[in-house]
């Protein structure tokens, strides 16, 4: 089956499907948790690593049917970010094409937030305003090392910098492209965010996905050293992948990362050796997130895939959203979170 659409970042859409909607995949295996599981911030933690200890996630829904799918509520028309959970609300990013307040009018950058319990409108706000800018790409990432809380802060300059998180004084920076590239050919930056996980820093580079595929690499890096570490700080450089503008999932001495051309590769976390990959078969804009044993990632052309973590690739399920998932699953208080691009919905889904 051929599905991979390597373009410029247009996307399909339908005219019947103008409304984003966010996904709410609810695991009625259990009940909610006594303790909050919460997903505050991207990637869960300050270390950004898309990993979850919460068990009973779905393997199985059907958006269509409605089979499983617990809740749902429209956003706006367009939004790229992903949900945070914290404290029975939940928080997203979009625009004004559905508004909710009469006093916020015209086409505007929104924060909505939601009530976690039923997917009803909490409140609604564009302090923005008017004055939206391109922005940054990318978040950094936090993490200690030896006693120093660190800042992992991509530039768009393609470098990558640690800054003690305390003083702001800058202690090293690593170069994340190889000396012969050149801008924009070969040359990247950094889109995903870095990771923080066993004492090492991991992370990929890409370009805008209007650039569309091109050479990518993946690094690991000791953010012990000082000064400039692009060779001292390179503990391993993967070079088999495409431009990608995904966050890396660390566990259990692997890592899961994905490319813009739809692969997703499970490297060791200690040396960088490939393991396997899995072909999405269309363009990954979201990362991978791992939890419950499993490996969840959507693509560009409304899949979301479900794969067993290990060194060994087995597939659980692959499930057809309806509309590109340009968005990373969340895993919030037993619920999958998951938003497609272009039909908004919020929907709780049960393992059946």
């Amino acid at each position: 089956m051929q599905k991979r659409k390597l373009g410029k970042s247009g996307l399909k859409v339908s005219a019947l499907m103008n409304r984003y909607f966010l996904f709410l995949i609810f695991s009625c295996v259990a009940a909610f948790p006594l303790v909050s599981q919460d997903w505050p911030m991207w990637g869960g933690t300050v270390q950004r690593n898309m990993t979850s200890p919460m068990k009973s996630l779905p393997e199985s829904w059907d958006v269509k049917s409605g089979k499983n799918i617990r809740w749902k509520v429209q956003i706006g028309s367009t939004s790229y970010g992903n949900p945070v959970v914290a404290d029975g609300k939940i928080f997203l990013g979009t625009n004004n094409a559905n508004p909710r307040n009469p006093d916020i009018q015209g086409d505007k950058g929104v924060l909505m937030c939601f009530r976690e319990s039923d997917g009803k409108v909490a409140w609604q706000d564009n302090s923005p305003g008017d004055g939206i800018l391109h922005g940054q790409w990318t978040s950094p990432a936090l993490g200690v090392v030896d006693g120093v809380q660190q800042v992992f802060f991509p530039g768009g300059d393609g470098w990558l910098y640690g800054f003690d998180a305390r003083t702001g004084e800058k202690l090293w920076k690593f170069d994340l492209n190889p000396k012969a590239a050149v801008w924009p050919k070969t040359r990247n930056y950094g889109l995903s965010t870095p990771v923080f996980s066993g004492g090492k820093v991991f992370m990929s580079v890409g370009q805008d996905p209007d650039g569309g595929q091109g050479v990518g690499h993946a690094y690991c890096i000791d953010p012990a050293n000082r000064g400039d570490i692009t060779e001292l700080g390179r503990v391993w450089q993967y070079d088999k992948i495409n431009r990608s503008i995904s966050t890396a999932a660390v566990a259990d001495g692997l890592v899961y990362i994905s490319d813009f051309r739809g692969i997703l590769h499970c490297l060791d976390a200690g040396t960088g050796k490939p393991y396997w990959t899995f072909d999405m078969l269309a363009p990954v804009w979201g990362s991978p997130l791992v939890a419950d044993g499993k490996v969840y990632v959507g693509d560009q052309d409304g899949d979301v895939a479900i794969l067993k973590t290990g060194k060994e690739m087995a597939k659980v399920a692959e499930i057809d959203m309806g509309n590109a998932v340009c968005s990373t699953p969340v895993p919030a208080n037993g619920v999958l979170y998951i938003r497609h691009i272009h039909f908004a919905l919020l929907c709780a889904i049960c393992s059946g």
